[in-house]
């Protein structure tokens, strides 16, 4: 499930019932000709900046290379609606502000599935 409305820049919400997790999904890609390397390093810039929630460069086979974040939490005991919203805020905006720290430009967020 997309979320885009409310938060800072759109995020992927799963539910994993084998762990009774749910999982936030932060997801940009790069332009066309991007190299792992320059994604790699907005991802330091990132960690180094906003260490609270991890982001990382991963490389697509398929595609050009990516910055990926993700989360998950408990739903074993149930997740009150309100905490949800708060919680898919937060990961939005901690996200949002990892991507601006593409000073090349080269990222933009996507709200496909990973």
């Amino acid at each position: 499930m997309c979320v885009e409305g409310g938060v800072d820049i759109p995020i992927n919400v799963k539910i994993r019932p084998k762990d009774k997790s749910l999982v936030l999904i932060g997801k940009a890609v790069s332009v066309e000709n991007s190299k792992l390397e320059d994604v790699e390093a907005i991802a330091q810039t990132a960690n180094d900046r906003y260490p609270i929630f991890h982001v990382v460069a991963v490389e697509d086979e398929d595609d050009w290379p990516f910055l990926f974040m993700e989360k998950s939490f408990s739903y074993e005991n149930g997740v009150p609606l309100r905490l949800l919203f708060r919680l898919a805020k937060s990961f939005s905006s901690a996200f949002h502000r990892g991507v601006k720290c593409d000073s090349q430009k080269i990222l933009s967020w996507s709200s496909a599935n990973h």
